[in-house]
């Protein structure tokens, strides 16, 4: 019997390879223009002389001077130290009203004597969630944790940092 002989060449890339390569290289050429184009008009109507003023000192005529800008939040740190203190409950109102942190984690500054308590612990990994802030407190609070009421300033934090704001 007979064979044919197959003296097609085969192609090196098969057909659906090489059309998935131009696909993503238009769609990257198409993506870099389009953000080229953003950054351009951005920077182009932004003359450099309106830059925002740095630590008192303003950037004019031209001329760029390399401040170094450091914060001093607690003590000479730019940061509170914030060490565990148990756990923590937060309401917005008086005492007996309903809680907006129930049963969270609190710390205390170790400089100032700050008071933060979080929905969940940052000192694991975990995102802050709620959180509730005392910067009144001028003594240190019982190691078990503690409570806050009337609380001004609160908020939600969607990470495992805050600014200002060191916690272990």
């Amino acid at each position: 019997m007979i064979q044919k002989l197959n003296l097609k060449r085969k192609n090196r890339y098969p057909y659906m390879t090489i059309k998935r390569i131009y696909v993503s290289m238009g769609i990257s050429l198409l993506f870099f223009s389009i953000c080229g184009f953003a950054f351009s008009d951005n920077i182009s109507n932004l003359p450099f002389y309106e830059l925002s003023i740095l630590n008192g000192t303003s950037i004019e005529n031209n001329e760029f001077t390399a401040l170094e800008r450091v914060d001093d939040i607690c003590n000479g740190l730019p940061y509170h130290d914030m060490v565990s203190h148990g756990y923590g409950w937060v309401s917005l109102g008086a005492q007996g009203s309903t809680w907006y942190i129930n049963r969270g984690s609190c710390f205390q500054c170790s400089g100032c004597y700050t008071v933060v308590i979080t929905q969940w612990d940052p000192t694991i990994g975990l995102n802050i969630g709620k959180y509730g802030i005392d910067y009144t407190v001028n003594y240190p609070i019982n190691i078990t944790g503690a409570a806050l009421y009337n609380t001004q300033y609160y908020g939600v934090e969607n990470s495992n940092l805050m600014p200002g704001f060191r916690f272990r």
